[in-house]
């Protein structure tokens, strides 16, 4: 595995600005922008009983889609969908090709089954202080998701849950 600790102290960061959509199962829905079920339980960007991240999409439908990859049998009270804007000043955009490649990584790396590499991504990322990773979508071709570590928040952060609707 490359060296991620200095990639991410090379590499460029961003902003972003904008709304990004959540879908948790409806028992959740008072708490749709908690890191709680991946601190917990783990998931592709992070580490089970480490560290924590809000997963969330920028379309709708690839959040949509998303879910269902996680969900064979639909939870007994269905889901809630939510509605978030966000502003974050240090975020990463692992979308890029010539990014990837200078640790000999592409974007499938990211998506895949086996969740060692996008957690080690995840966990040098976290340790970085990055707020968020911009990252390809592994439900939707050329789709995208924002992996938000809250616990990273920087000065200017703001977090604002806009809606909740049952699905």
């Amino acid at each position: 595995m490359p060296d991620l600790a200095a990639f991410f102290r090379r590499a460029p960061r961003q902003v972003f600005s904008g709304v990004v959509f959540r879908i948790c199962a409806a028992r959740y829905g008072g708490n749709t922008a908690s890191m709680q079920g991946s601190l917990i339980h783990g998931a592709r960007y992070n580490l089970p009983n480490y560290f924590g991240a809000l997963y969330t999409s920028l379309e709708i439908e690839t959040a949509r889609r998303e879910i269902a990859r996680y969900y064979t049998v639909p939870p007994r009270d269905g889901f809630v969908e939510a509605v978030i804007e966000l502003r974050l000043s240090r975020v990463v955009d692992l979308r890029s090709k010539r990014l990837l490649r200078t640790v000999g990584l592409k974007p499938q790396d990211l998506t895949g089954n086996r969740y060692f590499i996008s957690q080690e991504f995840g966990l040098r990322a976290w340790e970085a202080g990055l707020e968020a990773l911009l990252v390809p979508s592994a439900a939707v071709p050329n789709a995208a998701n924002l992996a938000v570590f809250l616990d990273n928040q920087q000065q200017g952060w703001r977090i604002t849950l806009q809606q909740i609707r049952p699905v």
